[in-house]
């Protein structure tokens, strides 16, 4: 066989191997990472059930508890998010009840901060009339990250009033200009939407 038709056969097929080998991988580790993603999702929600006194001592959920989920493009249009808040980054919202009486919500999302690259993915969460927690599950890298450090101490035990006021913004002060404009809209939204339910 000629020399050189002998090099680009054994790239090829050295080519398609790798190929193989990558594919095989992404498939096997996709299919992991969404798991645990999913694990992590339910075990944030599990622990505002509890923080919420809905769940017994053995850690199962208390008769009457009812949530309805919320998420973006889903078949039955009932439970599809709304588009004002599917416009602000936030993907999935779950209603809480208790004896059919809305006793909080569970909101998640994600927003383009100053990386571009990196969306700012975010869980926050009502109980009764108040904020009961905000958390940042994945932040980008570089300037602004502290900012999004101070929201959880801020808004936490503030009334849905708060939110609609122009003391959040002042109490979230300058600086982060890209973050701030992405992730104040979605909490104010939720807190808006939340309050809309009670």
């Amino acid at each position: 066989m000629n020399k050189f038709l002998k090099l680009p056969l054994f790239l090829g097929v050295v080519g398609g191997l790798c190929t193989a080998v990558l594919a095989t991988t992404y498939a096997i580790t996709n299919e992991e990472f969404l798991k645990r993603e999913a694990e992590r999702k339910n075990a944030a929600f599990k622990d505002i059930l509890i923080g919420f006194g809905l769940t017994d001592a053995d850690g199962s959920i208390k008769a009457g508890v009812e949530t309805i989920e919320y998420i973006v493009d889903a078949e039955d249009s009932n439970f599809e998010l709304s588009s004002k808040l599917s416009k602000v980054g936030i993907s999935r919202k779950v209603s809480i009840s208790f004896n059919e009486e809305v006793v909080g919500a569970f909101f998640e999302g994600s927003v383009i901060g100053f990386n571009k690259d990196v969306p700012i993915a975010f869980q926050l969460s009502f109980k009764e009339d108040k904020c009961y927690e905000f958390s940042c599950t994945h932040t980008e890298s570089g300037p602004g990250v502290g900012f999004m450090d101070k929201i959880p101490d801020l808004v936490k035990d503030k009334d849905l009033s708060y939110f609609t006021s122009a003391a959040f913004d002042t109490d979230l002060g300058a600086g982060a200009t890209y973050s701030k404009s992405g992730i104040m809209p979605a909490i104010v939204a939720a807190a808006s939407d939340y309050a809309a339910s009670l």
